[in-house]
């Protein structure tokens, strides 16, 4: 599937931009390599079912920014990303 998909990837050269929500999504992608850019604001409700319901809780509101680089060569497939809250 990752073959498939970046193999229809490769044949686009030029920049995607997307509005999803609260995040913007940058991606320029040019033969085997795409740059990626993710600027968002992210909550996490208290309600997850991992921690006790405790009604002191809030939610955390934050913004997130993911900077990415994924290069793929002979079927070596190499990502890397940088996280900033």
């Amino acid at each position: 599937m990752l073959r498939k998909f970046r193999k229809l990837l490769s044949a686009i050269i030029g920049i995607i931009i997307c509005c999803p929500g609260r995040m913007i999504t940058i991606a320029c992608i040019g033969g085997n390599m795409m740059l990626s850019g993710i600027v968002g604001r992210y909550t996490q409700l208290p309600e997850n079912y991992c921690l006790v319901r405790r009604s002191q809780l809030m939610s955390e509101v934050c913004m997130q920014y993911n900077w990415g680089v994924q290069y793929d060569n002979e079927g070596r497939f190499c990502k890397a990303e940088l996280y900033y809250l």
